[in-house]
């Protein structure tokens, strides 16, 4: 008998907003692959996260936004994950509005890369995969049983 798993992003997604906020980012928007901005961040950072989790993991392709004050100007990130990549390269790539900015950005994106390097795409079952819910923040996912 053969039986189909499903990939589950949602640990990777987890991780890389993780240390991307750890690093004083704040997510701003989420826009899935049409460019329909579902997300804006007037959100506490905590549900920021939770919606942009949610929002990321909804579709193959997205763009999460960030912003951070560094020496009193505001850096903006533009960031274009893609699920269907090998967990290091969940970011195709990033845009952003000065070098200072991206330097700051990539310091955190390495940090993440290197958790994930050379790891896989953890596997569920297709019905475990129907059933996922989220879980606060620092929580993982858990299955209904």
């Amino acid at each position: 008998m053969r039986t189909m798993s499903v990939k589950n992003y949602l640990p990777i997604i987890r991780s890389f907003l993780y240390q991307i906020t750890k690093g004083g980012w704040q997510i701003t928007a989420v826009y899935d692959a049409a460019g329909v901005r579902h997300f804006m961040g007037d959100y506490r950072p905590k549900k920021a996260k939770l919606l942009s989790l949610s929002e990321i993991a909804a579709g193959d392709e997205s763009t999460v936004c960030f912003t951070k004050i560094i020496d009193g100007k505001a850096m903006h990130i533009k960031a274009l994950i893609i699920l269907g990549n090998e967990p290091d390269e969940l970011v195709a790539d990033w845009s952003y509005n000065d070098d200072l900015g991206d330097a700051d950005f990539t310091k955190y994106w390495t940090n993440f890369t290197t958790v994930w390097w050379d790891k896989k795409v953890p596997i569920i079952d297709p019905i475990t995969a129907q059933c996922i819910r989220l879980k606060p923040w620092n929580k993982t996912a858990i299955t209904h049983t």
